[in-house]
């Protein structure tokens, strides 16, 4: 009789136990996005789930070890929202983590055909013309300078996400240049 008063007396213990201990279900069984963020050729982890403010953005990229300031504030406008239309996207918004692609299909701009577009992979762009969503850039030094067509650049077409005013052909300059910089990812089946 002993024990069986031991034993639902443990059980009894270790239920009162497991119901007041805290319980986090939400990772149990399902996708979850982890924000990263690039300091280097490698990418961290952020501690929370919640995105980074400007000044954060700012503090990363200013103490990334790539050696271009260049470089180093195209970085920072990839991941910048403060200057679109909405203020809420940024290049990093569809081509995340080291400039890869959400597999999302977007239609951009307005002319009404229903041209739907992959999101690109840009990852080693440098190396893969034709640039922009619409195709018609061969390399993306010809983006540079091209006033006629800056309003087009990265899908900023009328009515679209962008403000053309915040974007200057320095900002575009630095933007060109760290997509550059993005290198192929090895491959995870090679030695």
């Amino acid at each position: 009789m002993s024990k069986k008063i031991a034993l639902f007396c443990l059980i009894s213990g270790l239920c009162v136990i497991g119901f007041s201990a805290p319980m986090n279900i939400a990772g149990a069984g399902e996708a979850q996005v982890i924000a990263t963020i690039q300091t280097g050729p490698e990418w961290e982890p952020l501690e929370r789930g919640e995105p980074l403010t400007v000044p954060e953005v700012h503090y990363r990229v200013k103490h990334s070890p790539y050696k271009s300031e260049l470089v180093r504030y195209g970085q920072f406008i990839f991941n910048e929202a403060s200057w679109t239309l909405q203020g809420e996207y940024s290049c990093a918004s569809c081509h995340y983590e080291r400039g890869q692609t959400t597999g999302l299909i977007w239609d951009l701009g307005d002319e009404g055909w229903g041209s739907w577009k992959n999101v690109k992979y840009i990852r080693g762009g440098r190396y893969l013309p034709p640039f922009r969503h619409e195709g018609f850039t061969g390399h993306p030094d010809e983006i540079v300078g091209a006033t006629s067509s800056i309003d087009r650049v990265c899908g900023r077409d009328p009515g679209f996400v962008f403000r053309s005013e915040n974007f200057s052909p320095e900002r575009l300059e630095a933007l060109i240049a760290y997509i550059r910089s993005l290198e192929f990812t090895g491959s995870p089946f090679r030695n």
